[in-house]
């Protein structure tokens, strides 16, 4: 039975069915395909059988996307590598949650297809609308070492990145999990300058910054970490967005450690409305696209000095809004997220 067929495989992330002939024309350009309509053939997308290289340009250099960042995962005892498996679920999964997403309103949240993406061997590449592009790459075939997330943004458009690119970390860390959790692995961040140009030129371990030293770095409310020949690197360049960036480790506590479903406080608020309100039009926008049906009522709640902003996360707070679901709002814009 064909349904039965293309349902087992889809389940098993081996392929994914198109019904949309826009997708299938990314997919087969130049290609004389026939109407998807009136017609019995079906096409599926197996993302194992591409056979083809990164198509050369697809990360020139752009002054329209000044904002940069990276991470990587990366293999770190010899003799371990991520499946072909892997590879094939984590490329299906990316390039159908966001390169080749549905586009119609409602449809999906996330910063979606631009209609331009291009998919090979062991990446894929795809731009939105809201000014973000992003490239994901299974590096050093075939041991399959690594895992590189590469993101560019244009100016103002930093929340928006910074919340795919958490998507993204998520992603891999859950298909890691999944399909290949007894290989060890290393999470690093890319310094802004190592993610200009692609190829990504095979960094040395010393120019690599350690995830786990970063997020020391910011529980300490460092302003940096060291990096490459001990040379100190800021964490607002590195980071690009960081919601918890310049929380105190008392207000971190009480997020991942604390009554978690407890009611968030006003004291609460206020301290965290201290320590950010330098950069409250970021934090306003990552609680606009958090809850979207609050917008208006934060655009009147938004105001000159910290009793406005204080309004504003009382607005976000609601009668809901304890201190996990404070967490999982800022999770969804931070590096450190799932963790």
């Amino acid at each position: 039975d064909l349904d039965m067929l293309v349902q087992f495989l889809s389940h098993l992330e081996f392929c994914r069915e198109i019904h949309d002939r826009e997708v299938l024309q990314l997919l087969c350009p130049g290609e004389n395909l026939p109407p998807t309509k009136n017609t019995s053939e079906r096409f599926l997308f197996f993302s194992g059988l591409v056979s083809l290289k990164a198509p050369s340009g697809v990360w020139e250099t752009n002054t329209q996307f000044p904002q940069l960042c990276g991470w990587m995962l990366q293999c770190c005892e010899a003799g371990q590598f991520l499946t072909s498996q892997f590879i094939q679920v984590l490329l299906l999964r990316i390039a159908f949650s966001f390169a080749l997403a549905p586009d119609t309103p409602g449809s999906n949240d996330l910063p979606v297809l631009l209609r331009k993406c291009f998919i090979w061997k062991n990446g894929i590449y795809w731009g939105s609308r809201k000014g973000v592009e992003a490239l994901v790459e299974i590096r050093d075939p075939p041991q399959n070492k690594e895992v590189v997330v590469m993101l560019r943004c244009m100016s103002g458009q930093e929340v928006e990145c910074a919340r795919l690119r958490s998507t993204i970390i998520q992603m891999v860390l859950g298909a890691k999990e999944k399909l290949c959790p007894k290989v060890p692995t290393k999470e690093f961040l890319l310094h802004p300058s190592q993610v200009r140009e692609y190829p990504l030129k095979f960094p040395a371990e010393q120019d690599l910054i350690s995830i786990r030293e970063v997020s020391r770095a910011v529980v300490e409310g460092a302003c940096g970490v060291v990096g490459s020949n001990n040379e100190p690197v800021d964490l607002k360049e590195l980071l690009l967005v960081e919601p918890y960036a310049n929380l105190k480790a008392d207000i971190l506590r009480q997020l991942f450690i604390g009554e978690t479903k407890e009611m968030v406080s006003d004291k609460f608020l206020y301290e965290i409305a201290e320590l950010i309100y330098y950069k409250k039009d970021l934090f306003i926008d990552m609680l606009k696209l958090s809850r979207a049906q609050l917008a208006d009522k934060i655009r009147e709640a938004l105001g000159g000095d910290i009793e406005e902003f204080v309004c504003v996360l009382q607005c976000w707070r609601g009668d809901s809004g304890t201190y996990q679901s404070l967490r999982e709002t800022l999770d969804q814009f931070s590096v450190f997220a799932g963790r």
